[in-house]
């Protein structure tokens, strides 16, 4: 079985292109130059993502929702002439897959519809190298609060 490390997104940031899910929330927050106020903004590169819904200004005690994400890297997928498809080694809980990296065109949130994207010259013994991930259906939210002058995100129940 494959394992990976449970990162987090916000919600609001997911779309067909993301920033860069963190294993840790607290990495999206950053000092303002503003007193009381953090801003949540992405780690890989912020200027890469100028749009103002990934430069959030928060303050301590405001809830943000995630989404929980764990990517599964690469794995095989047989497809049988009869149209069937298996592949033994991805996790139960994926619910995310493509043909190669080709996302774009192969998305699928099943074996089963990722099978149907097959061509005749996936068929046979080797089978196709496909991705797997998985992201959640629910979110985990987190609250802002201050620790020895820091801001720091901790988990909670949700919106106050």
């Amino acid at each position: 079985m494959t394992s990976a490390v449970t990162k987090y997104l916000p919600s609001a940031w997911l779309d067909e292109m993301n920033p860069e899910p963190q294993a840790d929330p607290t990495a999206f927050l950053n000092k303002c130059a503003e007193p009381g106020y953090y801003l949540m903004e992405p780690v890989d590169d912020p200027e890469d993502w100028d749009s103002t819904a990934y430069h959030v200004q928060l303050q301590p005690g405001q809830v943000v929702p995630f989404l929980a994400h764990r990517q599964y890297g690469m794995h095989i997928m047989t497809v049988a002439e009869d149209g069937s498809a298996d592949a033994p080694t991805v996790p139960a809980d994926a619910n995310c897959f493509c043909i190669g990296l080709d996302w774009e065109d192969t998305f699928s949130e099943s074996i089963a519809e990722l099978a149907k994207h097959c061509t005749e010259d996936d068929l046979g013994q080797d089978g196709v190298a496909i991705q797997a991930w998985f992201w959640s259906d629910t979110e985990t939210h987190f609250r802002l609060v201050e620790q020895d002058g820091n801001a720091v995100f901790e988990p909670c129940a949700g919106p106050n």
